[in-house]
């Protein structure tokens, strides 16, 4: 009989101790009951489904499903959240990912992320999907007239029609209140944009300094834009397209040319994992 030496192999995320060094927050969307959303890693604060818990939001178990009119995550004033998501200060990089389930209908302007309160007295920025499938990266600075909405034309999530989507976008800091934005789907990367400007339409300044404006109760949201303290647009699923989200995971830190690549890989291949390369680096 042959000898078999037995080998013990540790789970993939036996640990999840993330560098002193990075900000990170990663949501698994698996609660099927309830309005809180915990971040595993205990970082950040819960997310909170708005309007009801039960029925369509939470049908489809590892996933949140808008309805467009009512249904999103919120969070409010959050130090961890704020000290992640700021713009207004050398940051390296952020990593912001989810999974996204869509059934390759019809979509409208449809908002999967935005930090901030969009009006003129505070700013914000996020991610969007557009008429035509394309992710969006979108941004109004304080005192802006308007938005400033940078698609990352040439690759349209309507190409791969009704499936799972990894989506990882990386957000890179320029001097002169710039970033740049590379978008990767599927572990791949498609599309790169440049000097994407915070500034844009008169704003005296990039998000990052305010939050919210007086009695707001949304600063970071999913599924939704919110522009005033009881007012939300761009609301997914409000085109029927049928959305979901799940597993929203952002990571803030210094430069790492590669790094985006391997967690973009790692998110595509191990569902609902904290990439390891995180805890790694």
């Amino acid at each position: 009989m042959r000898n078999v030496q037995k080998i013990g192999v540790k789970p993939r995320n036996g640990h999840i101790d993330i560098p002193a060094d990075a900000h990170t927050v990663f949501y698994r969307m698996h609660e099927q009951s309830g309005a809180a959303f915990a971040d595993m890693l205990g970082n950040g604060g819960d997310l909170t489904l708005a309007a009801s818990g039960t029925g369509t939001p939470l049908a489809n178990a590892g996933y949140v499903t808008p309805d467009g009119t009512n249904h999103y995550l919120q969070r409010d004033v959050d130090d961890y959240l704020h000290a992640l998501f700021r713009l207004d200060q050398e940051y390296g990089q952020i990593l912001t990912a989810f999974d996204f389930y869509w059934d390759g209908g019809s979509t409208g302007t449809e908002c999967l992320f935005f930090a901030g309160v969009s009006n003129p007295a505070c700013g914000g920025w996020g991610l969007a999907l557009n008429s035509v499938g394309q992710i969006v990266w979108v941004s109004r600075g304080i005192g802006a007239s308007n938005h400033a909405t940078s698609p990352f034309t040439g690759y349209a999530l309507t190409s791969l029609g009704s499936q799972r989507i990894s989506v990882l976008v990386e957000t890179i800091y320029k001097p002169a209140s710039k970033v740049d934005a590379n978008l990767y789907v599927n572990g791949t990367a498609r599309v790169a944009l440049t000097d994407i400007n915070l500034l844009h339409n008169s704003g005296t300044a990039p998000y990052g300094s305010l939050q919210v404006i007086p009695g707001s109760t949304q600063a970071y949201s999913i599924g939704c834009r919110p522009t005033a303290s009881a007012t939300r647009d761009w609301l997914l699923n409000s085109a029927a397209s049928n959305g979901r989200i799940g597993r929203f995971m952002a990571d803030r830190r210094a430069r790492d040319t590669t790094l985006a690549q391997k967690v973009a890989t790692e998110l595509y291949l191990y569902q609902g994992e904290v990439p390891r390369v995180l805890v790694d680096a």
